[in-house]
Parts: C-alpha cells; structure tokens; sequence
C-alpha cells in the first residue's frame, strides 16, 4: 500500500497560484475582448448611431420628414424637395417657423391631420417649449 503525501511545498503552491492567476488573467483578457466586440455590434444596431439628421448630422431618436412642392410657374418651376432622416427637433422648428410665418390668423392646425384619427384642433401648436422638448427627446 501507498501513502500519498497531501502536503505541497510553498513553492508548489506558488507556482500552482502563479499559474492560476495566469488562467484567470487570460480569460479577463477574453471577457474584455468579446465585451469590445459585442459593444461595436450593438452600436451598429443602435438607432441613434446609426441615423443621422440630414441637417445636423447629430444621431437621433425620434425622426420625421419634409417635403415641398412647387408648381409651375413659380421661382422653383416645378422642383421638389424631400428631406428624410429629419430629426424630430429640427421638424419641430420647421413646424414653429411655418406657424410663426402666418399673419392671416390661420396655424399649421388648419393644414395638419393626425394620423392616429385625433381631430386637427388637438395637434399641439409649436413653442420654444415643443422645440427644446423635441431637440433633447422629452416626451409629454
């Protein structure tokens, strides 16, 4: 019969710890490379990386778009425009301008629809206040 011997030297001890933290330091190493390349994963897929305002370029959340139409015989014959990847910020700014630029009592109300059925006298009119909400994503 043989009798095993159940204690180590220090030295073993130390070079099984050595060891040891070796494993563990390489798979931290593994950890913090695979974290990386999940983080660079989901940063693709995420909205605001990956939609830019067409005018400021800034990621966004929110979106909307604008489109005008000239017809013939005006100063743009027939031309069109259409912005998409507008930030909801930026469109809140436009709608503000379009309704400050009314003299005749009429607001964006009279040319706007909701398209979830609510009725044209509901749509909010734009302030500084929807305009700041818009551009830092606050919800009401």
């Amino acid at each position: 019969m043989v009798a095993y011997d159940n204690k180590m030297s220090a030295e073993d001890l130390q070079e099984q710890v050595a060891t040891l933290k070796a494993v563990v330091a390489t798979q931290e190493e593994k950890i913090d490379s695979l974290t990386e390349e999940l983080e660079k994963i989901e940063s693709k897929n995420d909205y605001e990386l990956t939609h830019k305002c067409a005018f400021t370029d800034n990621g966004m959340i929110d979106d909307c778009g604008i489109e005008l139409y000239f017809g013939y015989g005006s100063n743009r014959d027939l031309q069109s425009f259409t912005f998409k990847n507008v930030s909801d910020g930026m469109g809140e700014k436009v709608l503000k301008f379009l309704n400050d630029s009314f003299v005749n009592g009429k607001t964006i109300r009279d040319y706007g629809h909701d398209s979830l059925g609510g009725k044209s006298e509901d749509i909010p009119l734009p302030t500084n206040e929807t305009v700041y909400n818009a551009e830092n994503n606050i919800q009401q």
